[in-house]
C-alpha cells in the first residue's frame, strides 16, 4: 500500500530523484512500500500525521463498562504489524524521524 505525499510542483524532480513516483490517474505522488520514509518526511505534515499503518490492518470493536459514568461506551482497538510512527523530541531536533515497527502492536 503506497504513502501518498504532499510534493510541490517546484519540488517534483527531488521527489523522484528519491523514488517517489507520479500518479498520473489520482494525480498525486506516493512512496513505494520498499522505501524508507524518512527520504519524504518534508512531504508528509507531522502537525496531523505521526502513525502510518501499512497493510494489513484489523480493526476491533467491543463494549465496555465506562469508568466515569458506568454506562456501556463502545471501545475501538486497531492493530496492525507494520506501521511507522513519527518519533519527536521538544529538546532535540535531531530526534525527529520514523520509525518502522514490524511487531502486532
Amino acid at each position: 500500500m503506497p504513502l501518498k505525499i504532499n510534493v510541490p510542483y517546484s519540488e517534483k524532480d527531488l521527489a523522484k530523484e528519491k523514488g517517489a513516483f507520479w500518479d498520473k490517474d489520482n494525480k498525486t505522488w506516493f512512496v513505494p512500500d520498499y522505501k524508507d520514509i524518512n527520504l519524504f518526511s518534508q512531504w508528509i505534515d507531522t502537525d496531523k500525521v505521526s502513525i502510518i499503518a501499512k497493510a494489513p490492518f484489523w480493526i476491533g470493536v467491543t463494549q465496555k463498562t465506562c469508568w466515569k459514568c458506568g454506562g456501556m461506551i463502545d471501545v475501538i482497538a486497531f492493530a496492525s504489524n507494520k506501521f511507522w510512527i513519527y518519533e519527536y523530541s521538544d529538546d532535540d531536533e535531531a530526534l525527529q524521524e520514523w520509525y518502522l515497527q514490524d511487531s502486532n502492536v
